[in-house]
């Protein structure tokens, strides 16, 4: 059996036309050196396989894509939807809450997304009955698990568009104070960064500083808009943005 490169495919400029393959092969090699981009590109027909001159067709590439459950897709504007329906709904129960703590001083009220309200009530440090809707959405949590349904590079692009959406709506805050506005809530930098965290792509990107990965995380421009979408990419050393699809198996195995 030999190959045949076909068409130039992403890394693959050149192949060895005049060696002679078995036909069964173990492809091996470093990290990135474009053993699922060979692969990709048999499958694709930009490299071509042949046994003496009778081209090989009809064979099917499986690869660990193949085999991975099927993945369910979430739109950042469903995800928006599910939590302004959750946050709607918790603050409908705290008004039902007060009524029946009217009549009922020592009774069990079960509420719903109780997970979610008691990390509201940790980072406001409000009591349960103060709480306004301007507090469950400026204390909602960053990880309420809506997101662990969907693949690696959606959950790095809705994790830092949430922590985005935050500062920017806390900055807005800060300028309605600014103009007047009274009973709004604005958080200086030391206690954002207390009740959020650092900046999700400041950590990732001191992570694989440290294991030498070779790319660092892009992350969302604060001149956007929050409905502004944000895609993840990769930057080499050179400056270049690099897709996550296009990284090798064992890259995106490096990044998990």
């Amino acid at each position: 059996m030999k190959i045949k490169l076909n068409k130039i495919y992403k890394s693959i400029i050149s192949l060895p036309e005049d060696i002679e393959f078995p036909p069964f092969v173990v492809l091996t090699g470093l990290n990135g050196s474009g053993k699922t981009q060979f692969l990709e590109g048999i499958n694709n027909g930009c490299i071509n396989l042949f046994n003496g001159v009778i081209k090989l067709e009809g064979d099917t590439l499986y690869t660990h894509e193949t085999f991975k459950p099927k993945q369910i897709e979430i739109s950042r504007k469903d995800v928006e939807n599910q939590r302004n329906d959750i946050i709607n709904d918790l603050d409908k129960q705290i008004k039902k809450y007060k009524e029946f703590r009217k009549n009922d001083k020592n009774g069990k009220f079960n509420f719903g997304f109780k997970d979610i309200l008691d990390k509201i009530l940790i980072n406001s440090k409000i009591e349960i009955e103060n709480l306004t809707s301007q507090d469950l959405r400026t204390f909602y949590p960053l990880d309420d698990k809506f997101n662990k349904t969907n693949i690696f590079q959606y959950n790095f692009e809705t994790l830092f568009k949430d922590y985005q959406v935050k500062i920017l709506k806390n900055n807005f805050n800060n300028f309605l104070i600014q103009q007047g506005r009274k009973n709004i809530e604005y958080l200086d930098d030391k206690k954002f960064i207390e009740l959020y965290g650092e900046a999700p792509w400041d950590i990732f990107n001191k992570i694989i500083k440290e294991v030498n990965f070779g790319y660092q995380l892009n992350y969302p421009s604060f001149s956007d808009q929050i409905e502004t979408p944000f895609q993840l990419k990769l930057i080499n050393m050179s400056g270049d943005e690099i897709s996550i699809n296009d990284l090798s198996f064992g890259e995106k195995r490096e990044c998990q």
